[in-house]
């Protein structure tokens, strides 16, 4: 038998080594929610699961909403640990958002049942832990010289995902290409409208071979996006549009593929529905990330095998990070040993 499980959370502000910028936001610091659930095991141990609440830097939602949805659960919510999606579907009846917060949680309660079953999380869903993409690196928005003098420090890797906006000047694209040797695909996260998006990718095809571009126009045009897709020879992924399995089906025609985070959709158990769901549309599907601490990577490293592609460098421009657990390796996704998550706390706290 094992004993009742408690709840605790904290708070973090994580720092960035150089300020973290795309269209229409920078940050240079960040705040996260540390949640962990313990249990008392029937040998008198104490069984820890932990996950976090990390917000994209352009979200509308606040950290404190996401915060006080934590700190009010129900007291009962923990009450059986295993029921991981009837507690998921209880924490949507309770709050339609906070999917940062609900995500704290479903990480947490994985975390928590590898341990319990002295298995790692990717083994719950009869996944492998070698043989996943390489991930991309993210190359930000900055002026033409940081932007050519960091593609070079990029050089040996698979590839790089580059953040673009209206002005941004795409001839950069093809010497990043010949700088680092790598497959490039650009995320303009929402800052092009409908003939602009059209032209510049029209011209690039042309000159660039690009795996895909994610999230051109405003998640709101919606009418747009279908169209786009059919005007561009460029695969489009979407990104800030896909959050529910109902956007996927709304916007299956409109794209290629979606990108799935864990943060923007609650967790493993959604990131899970949502994949299942492209499938079922003949969708490619990119796992991403926030900037976020090595508990949410490790997260979304253990679902992996799930994806066509994945940009999972979110702790790297973290100027230091908390917990040790998945890393990149030249692109190459490196998950933890051991059970749950595999994610190690630091013991010295800066």
């Amino acid at each position: 038998m094992t004993g009742a499980v408690h709840i605790e959370i904290e708070t973090r502000q994580l720092k960035l080594k150089e300020p973290f910028v795309i269209a229409g936001a920078s940050a240079d610091e960040k705040p996260m929610a540390l949640v962990r659930l313990r249990q008392e095991t029937s040998g008198g141990g104490v069984l820890e699961g932990l996950g976090e609440a990390s917000l994209s830097i352009k979200s509308a939602e606040s950290f404190e909403k996401n915060l006080d949805f934590l700190h009010n659960l129900p007291e009962d919510l923990f009450d059986d640990p295993t029921r991981i999606k009837d507690i998921a579907d209880r924490l949507d009846r309770l709050e339609r958002g906070c999917r940062p917060a609900k995500c704290a949680v479903d990480l947490a309660l994985y975390d928590l049942n590898g341990k319990m079953l002295e298995r790692p999380v990717y083994n719950l869903f009869d996944l492998e832990k070698h043989g996943v993409p390489h991930s991309f690196v993210t190359l930000c928005l900055g002026d033409e010289a940081q932007t050519l003098a960091r593609a070079a420090e990029l050089r040996g890797q698979d590839y790089l995902k580059v953040k673009v906006d209206s002005a941004f000047d795409l001839r950069l694209l093809e010497e990043i290409q010949s700088i680092s040797g790598a497959k490039l695909a650009i995320d303009a996260n929402e800052s092009w409208q409908y003939d602009e998006a059209v032209e510049k990718l029209n011209h690039l095809a042309e000159r660039v071979d690009l795996e895909f571009c994610e999230q051109p126009l405003p998640a709101s045009k919606v009418q747009d996006q279908r169209k786009l897709k059919q005007a561009v020879p460029v695969p489009i992924y979407l990104d800030e549009a896909i959050i529910t399995r109902q956007d996927v089906e709304l916007l299956a025609e409109s794209c290629d593929g979606i990108n799935v985070k864990l943060m923007k959709c609650g967790g493993i158990y959604r990131a899970i529905e949502l994949i299942t769901r492209a499938r079922a549309r003949n969708l490619k599907v990119l796992i991403g990330c926030m900037v976020e601490s090595s508990i949410g990577i490790t997260g979304a490293s253990h679902i992996a095998h799930l994806a066509d592609y994945l940009d999972l460098d979110g702790s790297s421009f973290l100027a230091w990070d908390p917990f040790v657990g998945t890393f990149l390796h030249r692109g190459r996704v490196i998950l933890p040993t051991g059970t749950g998550l595999g994610v190690i706390e630091k013991k010295h706290v800066q």
